[in-house]
C-alpha cells in the first residue's frame, strides 16, 4: 500500500497559514507520525517558483523527511487571486497534473487543501479504511472564521515543540465557537439559510449537530477509473468520476473517525448574505439538478458532529433528518414546485436508472446474448425468455430459455429488453422504436450504462472478449 499525500498550496498568505499551522497539526503521531513504521508514503507540494524556497526552508516541511520522502513541484501558472473561482480553476489544474503521475504508481491520493486542520488519528484512519478496499473516503469538513480560530486553534493544541495534535472532541468543541457564517446560515433554523443548501446541520443541545451534506471532501482516492480526472473542482465532479459505484464510496459518519476544518476569512460570506429561511423546494431543487447521484447518497447518510457522548436526543434528531431527506426524495420524484438549476456538476446526470427493473427479455441469440445474461445476473434481474428475428430458430431454446418472435411482445410479460447484438443494434433499435418502445426506458443495449440502486452498471466488453 503506497500513499501520496497531495498540497496545492501558492502566494504568500495561504504558504505561510500552511507552514505555521496545517503541518505542525499534520506532523503528530496519530497523522504523518504514523508513517515512521507505516506504509510507504510521499508527500508532494505543488506551488509556484517564489513560494518554492519558504516551504523547502520551513522546519516542520524539512521534518517530514523523517518519516517519508518529500517532493516539491513548481508550476509556473499559478498566481494568487481574490478571486476564488479563479483560485479554485488553479488548484483543478494542479490536480489534473498530480493525478496522473500518482496513478503510474497506483498509489491511494490523500488531498490535503492548504487552509484544514485534521483531527488526530485521522491519517491512521486513512490506512485502514483504504486497506478495507474502498476507493473515496468522504470527509466532512467544518468551515471555520480563520480570524478567530487560527489563534484559539494554536493556542489550545500547540505543544512544548510546536506540534498541534487536536483530539477530535477537543477539535470539535474548540470549532463551534467559531463557526464561519457561512457554515452557520447550513442550520436548518438559520434566519440567513445559504443559498446553495449542499449541507444541512441540526443542533443537538450544546454539544454539537447532526448533518447531511451534499458536498463531502474526498480526503483520500483509489480511483477504480484511472483514467479520470477532475473538470470542475476536486469534490465536485472528481468523486463520482473516480469511482462511480456507491459502494466504492466509504462514508465519514461521526467525527470521533476523522473532521476536518476549513479556515475562511470572514467577509467570505456568498450564499449567505441576504435574511431568507429554509426551503425545501429549493434544496430538492439544488439536489436534482445540482449535484450528481453520487452527492445524493452522500445525503442520505446522517453525520454527527459531536464533543461529547451521545444522548437519546441524538437519535431523535436524527430521526428528524431522515424524514425530511425521505421528503426531498419525494419531491424530487413527484414535484414540479422546485426551481430547475443549472447542473454544477453534471457528470453522468441523464444516465437511465433500472432499479425498478425484475424481468428482462433478451433480443438477439448470438453471441452477445450471453453477456446480456450476465449482464442480467449482474443486476438481479430474471431473464424470461429471448427474441429473435430469425424465422428459424423461433421455437427453440437458447440457455434454456424458448426463442420467440419480437412481434409476439408483450409488455406485461417484461420490464426491460436487453439488445445483445452489435451489429444488427441499428435494425434491432428500429424495429422497437416502430412498436411505440422507448429507448432508455423500455430496452437497453448491452453496452450501455446505467444505474441500479445507485449503483453504475457498465459491461466490460474487452474482459468479455479476452
Amino acid at each position: 500500500m503506497k500513499l501520496h499525500f497531495l498540497v496545492t498550496v501558492w502566494g504568500e498568505e495561504y504558504t505561510k497559514m500552511f507552514l505555521d499551522l496545517c503541518l505542525p497539526n499534520q506532523l503528530t503521531p496519530g497523522n504523518l507520525g504514523f508513517f515512521e513504521s507505516g506504509p510507504e508514503a510521499v508527500y508532494k507540494i505543488y506551488t509556484r517558483p517564489e513560494d518554492a524556497m519558504a516551504i523547502s526552508e520551513n522546519r516542520f516541511f524539512q521534518e517530514i523527511g523523517k518519516f517519508m520522502k518529500t517532493e516539491i513541484h513548481l508550476l509556473n501558472f499559478l498566481k494568487p487571486s481574490t478571486d476564488s473561482a479563479y483560485s479554485m480553476s488553479l488548484m483543478t489544474r494542479c490536480h489534473q497534473i498530480a493525478i496522473p503521475e500518482s496513478n503510474k504508481e497506483d498509489a491511494f491520493m490523500v488531498f490535503l487543501p492548504p487552509d484544514q486542520v485534521y483531527s488526530e488519528g485521522a491519517f491512521t484512519r486513512l490506512v485502514e479504511i483504504g486497506a478495507s478496499g474502498k476507493g473515496v473516503v468522504a470527509t466532512p469538513t467544518l468551515a471555520m472564521s480563520e480570524e478567530t480560530f487560527m489563534p484559539a486553534f494554536t493556542s489550545r493544541f500547540s505543544d512544548d515543540n510546536g506540534y498541534m495534535p487536536a483530539p477530535a472532541r477537543d477539535l470539535v468543541a474548540l470549532a463551534l465557537n467559531h463557526l464561519h457564517p457561512v457554515a452557520r446560515s447550513y442550520f436548518i433554523d438559520s434566519k440567513n439559510s445559504n443559498i446553495d443548501t449542499n449541507q444541512l446541520y441540526w443542533k443537538v443541545n450544546e454539544t454539537g449537530f447532526i448533518a447531511r451534506n451534499l458536498l463531502l471532501h474526498p480526503l483520500m482516492v483509489k480511483p477504480k477509473i484511472k483514467t479520470s480526472v477532475p473538470q470542475y473542482v476536486i469534490d465536485g465532479d472528481y468523486p463520482i468520476r473516480a469511482c462511480p459505484n456507491f459502494k466504492d464510496h466509504h462514508v465519514v459518519r461521526d467525527s470521533d473517525e476523522i473532521i476536518a476544518c476549513e479556515l475562511t476569512t470572514e467577509n467570505y460570506i456568498i450564499g449567505a448574505d441576504k435574511p431568507r429561511r429554509f426551503d425545501i423546494f429549493n434544496y430538492a431543487g439544488h439536489a436534482k439538478y445540482g449535484y450528481n447521484r453520487i452527492h445524493n447518497r452522500y445525503a442520505r447518510k446522517a453525520v454527527r458532529v459531536h464533543s461529547e457522548d451521545f444522548t437519546l436526543e441524538w437519535d431523535d434528531v436524527e430521526k428528524q433528518t431522515d424524514d425530511l431527506i425521505d421528503s426531498v426524495r419525494f419531491i424530487i420524484a413527484t414535484s414540479k414546485k422546485y426551481q430547475r438549476y443549472e447542473p454544477l456538476f453534471n457528470y453522468e446526470k441523464d444516465l437511465p436508472d433500472l432499479s425498478h427493473v425484475k424481468r428482462v427479455v433478451i433480443f438477439g441469440t448470438g453471441s452477445g446474448a450471453t453477456a446480456a445474461m450476465t449482464i442480467a445476473g449482474k443486476c438481479g434481474w430474471e431473464a424470461v425468455f429471448c427474441v429473435d428475428s430469425d424465422e428459424g430458430k423461433l421455437g427453440g431454446f437458447f440457455e434454456g430459455l424458448d426463442i420467440k418472435s419480437p412481434e409476439t411482445l408483450d409488455r406485461n410479460d417484461y420490464d426491460l429488453i436487453i439488445v445483445s447484438s452489435i451489429p444488427w443494434k441499428t435494425s434491432m433499435f428500429r424495429k422497437l422504436e416502430k412498436s411505440g418502445l422507448i429507448y432508455g426506458k423500455d430496452f437497453i443495449h448491452l453496452l450501455d450504462r446505467f444505474i441500479v440502486d445507485d449503483v453504475l452498471i457498465s459491461f466490460d466488453i474487452q474482459s468479455y472478449l479476452s
